[in-house]
């Protein structure tokens, strides 16, 4: 069985080695035209396709199934965009005390924390969110099923602004209770094309009150071992 991965940023050098540890799975180079992929996965038979961020490229020839298509990316992508998909599940932004602006990017780029209401939000052409003090989680589906979960940590600096975080492994186990289930599940419903999609969920925690999601990805970061869940997952479903 193989599989094709479709890459739209530049991975960090862990989660892009930990791909390549997983038997059958293929990169599409990131640089590659749209035009470029879509032959080359027609000229293939390919069982499945995991899009990793990109909307140019017409899946509709393709052989197998396909993960994340653009309909699902466009619907998450971008702060605005998440915003319109999943206002429910997102902290509102109240004018009262500490938010952060988002706009688009990666790494953590293109997020601002502010303190109190010295900044208005008023026209900002981005998503404002509320603050919530809280823990946080990394949480990776595969359509409806949570395939890993880990805690997130401190925050380390890279290179041209972009972050790292240090995450400490929970697994499936630490996020059964809590609420985050049934969340993610809802969640999924409502994003166009949920139940075929690999995605990355940020979701906070607060003692005695439904979590709630802070963003989501279609590029997760992923170690070794949570690659070869996600391939496993997808596996089964074909």
């Amino acid at each position: 069985m193989t599989i094709l991965a479709v890459k739209s940023i530049p991975l960090m050098r862990g989660t892009n080695n930990a791909w390549k540890t997983v038997p059958g799975l293929y990169f599409a180079d990131r640089k590659r035209d749209a035009r470029s992929i879509e032959r080359h996965i027609a000229g293939r038979h390919y069982d499945a396709v995991i899009n990793l961020g990109r909307v140019d490229i017409d899946f509709g020839n393709c052989l197998g199934r396909v993960f994340n298509d653009p309909s699902t990316v466009r619907a998450i992508s971008t702060p605005k965009a998440l915003r319109r998909t999943l206002d429910d599940f997102i902290p509102k932004y109240t004018h009262i005390g500490n938010h952060w602006h988002k706009s688009r990017g990666y790494g953590g780029m293109g997020k601002s924390f502010h303190a109190e209401t010295e900044v208005s939000c008023v026209g900002y052409d981005g998503d404002a969110q509320r603050h919530i003090p809280g823990l946080e989680y990394r949480i990776v589906t595969v359509g409806d099923r949570i395939v890993q979960a880990s805690l997130k940590g401190e925050r380390r600096t890279m290179l041209n602004g972009r972050n790292s975080f240090a995450y400490s492994w929970v697994g499936v186990e630490g996020v059964k209770n809590g609420g985050f289930i049934p969340l993610l599940k809802e969640a999924i419903r409502t994003v166009p094309g949920g139940q075929s999609s690999v995605l990355g969920w940020d979701v906070l925690s607060l003692v005695g009150e439904t979590p709630c999601i802070i963003e989501v990805n279609t590029c997760p970061g992923v170690n070794s071992a949570t690659a070869g869940r996600i391939i496993s997952r997808v596996k089964g479903l074909l």
